[in-house]
């Protein structure tokens, strides 16, 4: 299993200037997204949240426990993402906030036309040359481990909206789209790797990734894949890049 990588710490807000020892919030403001900055000082239990808007959330530090309607209850610790739909509630628990322990985390709330906008440029001019796949979020996998490029590109949005650099938005975007685009193919690549475990060689992307799987210690080259995908080798490539999306 890949190591889950952490986000840098953000500087913690000085005590005078807390508003709340639960969920003390700071919010920076762009086009096209809100970061908001959540930290707590002490335990709590079942706290509210809801945004109006499709939110990307990654912990800093310090330990929650996320209650989401009709799923199981589960931990919630640094180096993992959870994105979640507009006006849905949740409820949080904070087992361990304290001074000594703060948590931190971090939620963006991004502008639901932006990402559909991005979803459907991505489908028009970037569609798999193969199977046809459209690009698309997916909530049933909400939660999961930051590998290093979901974790930099995390990092660098904190740095962009927290600047006083007066391009920000520009970076901005730039940056929440391959955000988007890194998350959309983390959850197709855990969907394909799930079916192709239950059902054996139904398209040509389970095949070639069983066949990896069952070679791991041999040298595969990209001639040998295209080949078992019955695709040409720019075709096999091109594809590849695209339905890892």
């Amino acid at each position: 299993m890949a190591r889950k990588h952490l986000l840098e710490h953000i500087e913690l807000m000085p005590t005078r200037m807390l508003k709340t020892l639960v969920e003390n919030r700071r919010v920076f403001n762009l086009n096209n997204c809100e970061l908001n900055v959540f930290e707590c000082f002490e335990t709590a239990w079942a706290v509210p949240m809801q945004f109006n808007e499709f939110i990307i959330t990654s912990m800093v530090r310090g330990k929650k426990v996320m209650h989401l309607p009709n799923l199981p209850s589960f931990d919630y610790l640094p180096g993992e993402t959870v994105i979640y739909p507009a006006n849905e509630k949740m409820a949080i628990d904070f087992p361990e906030a304290s001074f000594e322990n703060p948590t931190q985390c971090i939620a963006m709330a991004i502008d639901a036309l932006y990402v559909r906008g991005t979803i459907e440029y991505l489908n028009s001019y970037y569609q798999s040359p193969d199977e046809r796949r459209s690009w698309r979020l997916q909530f049933n996998q909400y939660h999961f481990e930051n590998d290093d490029e979901i974790s930099a590109l995390i990092n660098k949005l904190i740095r962009i909206c927290c600047s006083g650099d007066n391009s920000k938005n520009i970076y901005a975007d730039l940056n929440l789209k391959e955000l988007l685009i890194r998350l959309m193919q983390s959850q197709h690549l855990t969907q394909v790797m799930t079916e192709s475990a239950v059902s054996n060689n139904q398209s040509r992307q389970h095949f070639v990734l069983n066949y990896i799987r069952e070679h791991l210690t041999e040298r595969i080259s990209v001639d040998t894949l295209s080949k078992k995908a019955y695709l040409s080798r720019n075709l096999f490539s091109a594809g590849s890049a695209s339905s890892s999306a």
